[in-house]
């Protein structure tokens, strides 16, 4: 099944925790890590192959750039949270070293760890108070977790993705990538549009737009600072990545909010 990534949802580096009801959602990834707590009735879940109908009281964990998708049975009631990979912390090398034996989570203890966590951070609480929920969260998580096989790198795996999000600033180039795993560029940059939709470039520019947004949120840096400290070679490079994306220039974007100093 064809996985669709979700641009939109790079491009919003929030943390998400809601209530969601009767949810159909089609098969997709992100960077995020996206966990669902059924509360009431049954949905059928899949995330990476694996297809298990949840039901109360049990969670499901799609990691970073696991394809999932949901489909509710009937009627259902469920908590849904997406972590961004920056609330992760030390918990991020993880991802790439261990692996979990399945998504799906039924211990009673593990629920119960989450499901308080959850309700913690649906009930709001100050930027602290909400990473102590996550890392709770995250700990219940990867203390299930094992260590993985070594990895054989493809066009399609995971790790080349982790590996963009951790190395985007750098001068990296869709060579120096394929170099790096063993991968023919052409094989690499042909089997990322077709199983992405989106060209590798394309990728790496919504990561470093995705970075100089939240810098630029910040406040505390100039544009030129937070274009360069994303990874764009040029401010050149930076305005027209902007403006192809936005269709506007970044005090255009964010006009009305506090944009650092120009």
């Amino acid at each position: 099944m064809q996985a669709n990534f979700l641009l939109t949802r790079e491009m919003n580096n929030r943390l998400v925790c809601d209530v969601v009801r009767s949810p159909l959602v089609g098969h997709h990834f992100h960077s995020h890590i996206e966990l669902y707590l059924i509360k009431s009735g049954r949905i059928e879940i899949l995330i990476n192959g694996n297809k298990k109908v949840l039901g109360a009281g049990e969670i499901s964990v799609a990691l970073s750039y696991d394809a999932h998708s949901y489909r509710t049975v009937g009627s259902s009631e469920a908590i849904y949270l997406i972590i961004p990979l920056e609330y992760c912390g030390e918990f991020l090398p993880l991802i790439s070293s261990k692996r979990l034996p399945s998504p799906f989570i039924n211990d009673e203890k593990t629920c119960e760890t989450v499901r308080a966590a959850m309700e913690g951070l649906i009930s709001g609480g100050n930027e602290i108070t909400r990473r102590g929920f996550i890392y709770s969260i995250l700990g219940a998580v990867f203390d299930r977790m094992t260590d993985a096989d070594e990895p054989t790198p493809d066009a399609f795996s995971p790790q080349i993705l982790i590996y963009l999000s951790r190395n985007f600033k750098d001068e990296i180039t869709l060579e120096s990538v394929a170099r790096e795993f063993g991968i023919n560029p052409s094989y690499l940059s042909r089997s990322f549009r077709e199983t992405f939709g989106i060209s590798f470039i394309k990728y790496l520019t919504v990561l470093r737009l995705r970075e100089a947004v939240i810098l630029l949120r910040s406040g505390k840096f100039s544009v030129t600072e937070c274009a360069y400290e994303s990874g764009f070679g040029s401010m050149r490079s930076f305005y027209r990545a902007f403006h192809d994306e936005f269709g506007c220039t970044p005090r255009e974007y964010f006009q009305g909010k506090p944009t650092g100093r120009e």
